[in-house]
């Protein structure tokens, strides 16, 4: 009896996109999968990163959204149906609606990142930028230092074999031939320090990324002066 060929999803694109989100097609669909699989597609896709200025204006005013949407398009369909209003004005208010719902949900995935600690709920980033919150060269003996400070505002248990990693990655890095080493401290709130050597000297620049409000953004910009200006014991 002839054996038909068996086909997998395995080998299309879009079963290598669902296995990233940690989707396991064998499984039956359950109460809340559909939620969980589309906050996974948002982790893929970039989801996690602190919201723009526009971002969190329009999840925090959806109807102005709705209104401001509705009528630019209603003018653009006026000019392409010539004229005829009342058709335009549905199309302006499904459109603009649309737009609306998609604010909401905005204001959900922003509400999610604030009970996740990835971001404060307060101070916006721009476009396609991700702004170090500090930057300093520091003294070489001061990093394991950086490291225990970050730590304990990230809620992340900083040990010896993690700075054991740490140590020996800063030795192949080199500040004028632009390499780095890259380090994330995850925990309640998630930072990532930014390492490179620098060249006949024991010192390293650091930068510093996550979201830190109010006044820890200032208190780890002074912690970056001091250990830039003193060796710390």
């Amino acid at each position: 009896m002839p054996v038909g060929r068996v086909r997998t999803c395995m080998r299309s694109p879009w079963a290598y996109f669902l296995q990233r989100t940690g989707y396991d097609p064998a499984m039956p669909i359950k109460g809340g999968d559909l939620a969980r699989a589309f906050w996974a597609v948002d982790r893929v896709l970039g989801g996690q990163r602190p919201p723009t200025r526009s971002q969190m204006f329009a999840a925090r005013r959806p109807l102005v959204v709705w209104l401001v949407a509705g009528i630019l398009w209603w003018g653009l369909f006026i000019l392409l149906l010539d004229g005829d209003v009342l058709p335009a004005l549905g199309i302006g208010v499904l459109l603009g609606g649309l737009l609306a719902m998609f604010a909401r949900i905005e204001r959900g995935r922003q509400r999610r990142l604030v009970r996740l600690g990835v971001w404060d709920g307060v101070h916006a980033h721009s476009v396609g930028e991700t702004r170090a919150m500090a930057k300093r060269r520091i003294h070489g003996e001061n990093l394991r230092p950086l490291c225990e400070v970050l730590a304990y505002f990230a809620e992340h248990d900083f040990g010896d074999s993690e700075w054991e990693v740490v140590e020996a990655a800063l030795p192949e890095t080199d500040i004028e031939r632009d390499e780095w080493y890259s380090h994330r401290l995850a925990g309640r709130r998630t930072f990532t320090l930014r390492i490179a050597a620098v060249p006949d000297s024991r010192d390293a620049f650091v930068e510093i990324y996550g979201v830190l409000g109010g006044r820890g953004k200032f208190l780890i910009a002074g912690v970056l002066h001091v250990f830039g200006k003193y060796r710390v014991s």
